[in-house]
């Protein structure tokens, strides 16, 4: 009753799954058998699916401003966060400072298998979206996307608090493209019909306060 032991099946993307919900987690309880936890990694769409589904309790998670989540959920936004074209700084548009339409459609990519992405490329290219760009690699799974871009010269779009320690260790750079100001949003994502234990709620608060702190001072 006073919320002290609990079960949380908790979601979240690449970023936040291993970056802001282990600070939650960490801030829930003192004792570490306070709580017990599932977490499942996605993209929105599945971790959606799982929420409706009753496989998840609650979302800390990344979406697209535009999207939307349904009525069915509550939504408690946190921060707003960055998303801009990355590559190694070996690439030839690392270093150019006038970067094109063209140079980015002459480049090669590297790009999520997800429909927020494809909306960003959609800002980028206009309608023509991905059918500019030189047959991209797509995929399902980000960290395999951040370490091929270390390594190879490819273009692809990330968070920016996700690529944020690479460019800090010199492995990742920002492509210089004024034209795009891709923007994501952050937040806490529960059914609004879900009946919210004390962990549950607790959970919740916690993950809200964890994340303002982290990402919305810090802008």
């Amino acid at each position: 009753r006073g919320g002290a032991k609990g079960h949380v099946a908790a979601g979240a993307p690449t970023g936040l799954i291993d970056q802001l919900l282990p600070e939650v987690i960490a801030a829930m309880g003192s004792a570490a058998d306070s709580f017990s936890y599932q977490v499942h990694y996605g993209y929105l769409a599945d971790l959606l699916a799982r929420l409706r589904g009753w496989q998840l309790d609650v979302l800390l998670t990344t979406y697209w401003p535009e999207v939307q989540l349904g009525p069915d959920l509550v939504v408690e936004r946190f921060a707003e966060l960055g998303l801009s074209i990355y590559c190694r700084p070996q690439h030839p548009l690392a270093r150019k400072r006038n970067v094109t339409l063209d140079d980015l459609a002459a480049a090669q990519w590297i790009l999520p298998e997800s429909s927020g992405m494809r909306s960003f490329v959609h800002e980028i290219f206009g309608a023509e979206g991905t059918g500019r760009l030189q047959r991209p690699i797509v995929h399902d799974y980000p960290p395999f996307m951040l370490r091929t871009i270390r390594r190879m010269d490819l273009l692809s779009l990330v968070p920016d608090y996700t690529a944020e320690e690479y460019v800090q260790g010199g492995a990742l750079k920002r492509v210089d493209y004024p034209a795009f100001q891709g923007r994501l949003s952050a937040g806490v994502v529960y059914l609004k019909d879900r009946h919210l234990t004390p962990a549950l709620q607790r959970c919740i608060r916690v993950a809200r306060e964890t994340g303002t702190t982290r990402y919305a001072r810090k802008r």
